[in-house]
């Protein structure tokens, strides 16, 4: 009888240390998952191609509406060809040539037209987002309106879009050229465009 007693309290004492040993190895696994979901995440860096320099040259292409006021009012639609530099986050030169590719249309007639346009202007920016960038433009430029050359100062307002990869949208308005004051002049011509386009920085 007192084998037997000792018998099952051999096998009841086992019983327990497996339990135990089961428990202490469940409790070591819940340690390790709890660690590793807690690892933090590494976070991805910033490659090369994501970081575009504030200075450099830039290239755009874009599309204007083309007003010329003289004694009646003539719309067609344009081309622009934009090449610059950022000397800095808030003063960039630019270059800028546009043509006119369509007929024109005044009080509902519409015939062919020239108009041609070569500029250089200063770039003012100012900065409100990263995104979203005012500017004024002030240069000079030369135009040709049909027979006319014209030449003189020019000045325009605007607003940049930026996007990644140093890509941006513009819009602005660009006075070409005015003469509507000046009396000493044969034919008065007053030329504005409203312009939009995408820049590329590289």
């Amino acid at each position: 009888m007192g084998y037997r007693l000792w018998c099952i309290g051999l096998v009841i004492g086992i019983f327990f240390q497996v339990l135990e040993a089961q428990s202490l190895e469940r409790k070591e696994i819940s340690k390790e998952n709890h660690f590793v979901l807690m690892e933090p995440e590494e976070e991805n860096p910033l490659t090369e191609d994501d970081i575009v320099d504030e200075d450099g040259w830039y290239l755009g292409l874009g599309i204007g509406l083309n007003v010329a006021q003289t004694q009646v009012e003539q719309k067609g639609t344009q081309v622009n060809i934009q090449i610059g530099y950022n000397m800095s986050e808030y003063l960039s030169i630019e270059g800028r040539y546009s043509r006119l590719i369509s007929d024109v249309e005044s009080n509902g007639t519409v015939y062919k037209s020239s108009v041609e346009n070569i500029a250089l202007h200063l770039k003012q920016s100012f900065p409100i987002t990263d995104f979203l960038t005012p500017y004024a433009l002030v240069g000079y430029g030369v135009t040709s309106y049909g027979n006319q050359n014209e030449h003189g100062l020019q000045w325009g307002l605007g607003i940049e879009y930026h996007m990644q990869m140093g890509i941006s949208f513009y819009y602005d308005y660009l006075s070409v050229y005015n003469n509507m004051l000046n009396t000493d002049q044969p034919q008065a011509l007053q030329l504005s465009t409203y312009n939009f386009g995408t820049l590329i920085t590289f």
